[in-house]
């Protein structure tokens, strides 16, 4: 059986702790896709007092491509969208660049 914590918590709590988000400053990558829901839940995440760091996946291997209608994915536009809302909630934010192995493995 293993031994427990030092600090007397039980193992899974630190677990739960980190998928659900219980207590302040857990440590959170948001998945930001330039849409509202993201940036909400990025935001209230940061309000809540958590460590937010959005992310936006660059899967498309023309990201210059524009959006056509009300709906899109994974254009600029999307990606600056993205990067507007994390400057506005105050949150750093990066673009990772998956187009490639996204065309490679699910298209």
């Amino acid at each position: 059986m293993p031994a427990e914590p030092a600090n007397g918590d039980h193992p899974t709590d630190t677990l739960t702790s980190f998928r659900f988000g219980r207590g302040p400053g857990v440590r959170i990558v948001a998945a930001m896709s330039g849409g509202v829901d993201s940036a909400v839940a990025a935001a209230r995440a940061h309000e809540a007092g958590h460590d937010v760091t959005g992310i936006h996946l660059a899967l498309s291997r023309n990201p210059a491509s524009y959006r056509s209608g009300a709906r899109g994915c994974c254009t600029l536009e999307d990606a600056n969208d993205a990067r507007r809302a994390a400057d506005v909630i105050g949150i750093p934010f990066y673009v990772w660049d998956l187009s490639e192995r996204f065309h490679a493995d699910v298209v």
